[in-house]
């Protein structure tokens, strides 16, 4: 019987062990507690590093780009071009880097919207009148100065119930306006197509031929014509360019191959796990006195 009772030296031995493994465990736990701050300080900091580097790579890449722009060198790279398709400039497929460059007469203006050709653009059923007509009106309601609504428009009563903000009432500003918009486009693709064929403002009017295809399928050219445009424009042949449209009514713009002096370019460079992109509007004029060499009409806030 005096076998089984535990002495009192031996309770104190037991009472210690579970002391000292429940330090243990606590001390194992603040160890690897702190071995994962460090780790998340460190990648941190990782990253931290990457998106420096990545920004400081997005800004050299715009001069860069433009050197080649300037120096007649772009359309040299493989893949290189004035249509905004996009050109892979990376050394390394872990390293994605790349840049679309297009000029911005053959995108419309937000600022000056042609609303016939955007909002066939916008809308997936382009058969009922109504649709066309809602984008229109709500574009022409937000910029008008006055609180009338159009027929398939919307004013500040209809934003201010919608819990938005209420129009300008002057000409857009921003994509972001634009985007806010009643009769902005709400599927996915028709939003990707409207935006990937406009650029906030531009001087100068729309060339069909430097569009995209896109843009050139809702213009008012017979169906063959709009496919013979798009591949004569690519091909550079402007005397067939010309014979191809004569003096069709159905575009009231010059077409020409010749770049204006306002391109778009957009880029992105990743660095590890970080990306910067940039998108930005830039001239070459001779039209001001001092001159500016290169001068940035607008960045994007995308």
């Amino acid at each position: 019987m005096m076998g089984d009772i535990l002495v009192p030296s031996q309770k104190q031995a037991g009472v210690a062990l579970i002391t000292v493994l429940i330090v243990i465990s606590i001390l194992a736990w603040v160890i690897s507690y702190f071995i994962a701050q460090g780790r998340n300080n460190l990648d941190l900091v990782e990253y931290e590093r990457d998106r420096i580097l990545a920004e400081i790579e997005a800004d050299s890449m715009i001069e860069e780009v433009m050197y080649w722009h300037y120096a007649s060198k772009i359309l040299n790279k493989e893949g290189g071009n004035y249509y905004g398709k996009r050109v892979d400039v990376s050394s390394s497929k872990q390293q994605p880097k790349w840049f679309e460059l297009s000029d911005t007469s053959g995108r419309l203006a937000i600022m000056n919207l042609n609303t016939a050709l955007a909002s066939k653009l916008a809308v997936v059923d382009r058969s009922s009148p109504s649709n066309l007509s809602r984008f229109i009106d709500c574009y022409d309601d937000w910029q008008d100065q006055d609180d009338l609504k159009r027929l398939n428009g919307g004013e500040s009563l209809w934003y201010l119930e919608q819990g938005l903000p209420e129009p300008r009432n002057a000409p857009m500003q921003s994509y972001a306006e634009f985007e806010l918009m009643c009769g902005f486009p709400q599927d996915q693709a028709s939003i990707d197509k409207l935006l990937n064929n406009v650029v906030l403002y531009h001087r100068g009017s729309f060339n069909p031929a430097l569009a995209s295809r896109e843009l050139i399928s809702v213009s008012d050219l017979p169906k063959d014509r709009k496919e013979s445009l798009y591949h004569l424009a690519r091909a550079g042949q402007q005397d067939k360019l010309n014979q191809l449209v004569g003096s069709s009514t159905s575009v009231t713009n010059p077409i020409s191959l010749q770049l204006s002096n306002n391109l778009l370019l957009k880029l992105e460079v990743n660095v590890g796990r970080a990306q910067a992109r940039r998108e930005v509007v830039f001239s070459h004029s001779m039209r001001y006195n001092p001159r500016p060499l290169v001068q940035f009409w607008h960045w994007s806030e995308k």
